[in-house]
């Protein structure tokens, strides 16, 4: 396509955002949609293509254009090359997005893993039958600690939605939309005060084979200045470098549904 300053020209933009469109109007997967920005405007250039749409099923919208392909980066050295094996290996998530009918990488995230050869095994009981998943029974924390652990974990019919609010809004309950490995999560918190601690309850809600899993738990964290300066510093620290996301994303991996 001929551009102009990183700009594709409007009527080059323009046949492949109705393209989108009538393609999501045919899906049923959206209620309504329109396009917005420079397309709407009529701009000689468009820099984007901007698409908004309605949907009481946005996951499935989502992936009309959009899929997670799972696969390794395999790192092979002269070495290697002489004496076989690999140097080195890691797991990866691919997002390919469509584009006139190809698929095309739009990004490659490595996988953050966590050594869960001693975490606990457990079995929950669901409406669809039982489920189980292996978990740490201690955190990797020493200010930290859990409240209500193992998460509760549950399987719903219902459609991801993750309407965003902040604490600058006024919002009692934060709800924050993640990628957390190339996976999407909604993330619910709510904090409590208690006897110079904060209880933390967590909601983790990610779609699952057209349904929507949950993981519901409950963290106590501590108020660091309550420490002195050595044990202060150490709770601070250790605050701003626990992964919370990748733990639960982890948990996530080895949930099986007997």
């Amino acid at each position: 396509m001929r551009r102009d300053k990183g700009r594709i020209l409007l009527g080059e933009a323009l046949p492949l955002a109705k393209k989108i469109v009538l393609q999501l109007e045919k899906s049923g997967t959206v209620e309504k949609i329109d396009t917005v920005g420079s397309l709407r405007r009529c701009t000689e250039t468009v820099g984007d293509i901007d698409i908004v749409a309605a949907s009481s099923k946005p996951q499935e919208a989502i992936t009309q254009f959009t899929k997670i392909v799972k696969g390794k980066i395999i790192e092979i050295t002269s070495v290697e090359e002489i004496e076989g094996g690999v140097a080195n290996e890691r797991d990866v998530e691919i997002s390919v997005v469509k584009s006139n009918d190809k698929w095309l990488i739009h990004d490659v995230s490595s996988i953050s893993h966590i050594d869960t050869s001693n975490w606990q095994n457990s079995t929950q009981s669901i409406d669809q039958g039982e489920i189980s998943f292996k978990y740490p029974q201690d955190l990797p924390a020493s200010y930290i600690s859990v409240q209500e652990w193992p998460p509760k974990i549950e399987i719903t019919d219902n459609e991801f939605n993750c309407p965003e609010t902040s604490s600058q809004d006024g919002s009692v309950e934060i709800i924050t939309n993640k990628i957390i490995n190339g996976k999407t999560y909604c993330v619910r918190a709510t904090n409590e005060g208690a006897a110079g601690s904060i209880y933390t309850i967590y909601s983790y809600s990610t779609p699952l084979d057209n349904k929507l899993l949950t993981l519901n738990f409950v963290f106590k964290y501590p108020n660091c200045e309550n420490y002195d300066d050595s044990q202060k510093t150490q709770c601070f620290q250790e605050r701003q470098s626990f992964d919370l996301d990748n733990l639960i994303d982890q948990i996530v991996r080895t949930i099986k549904l007997n």
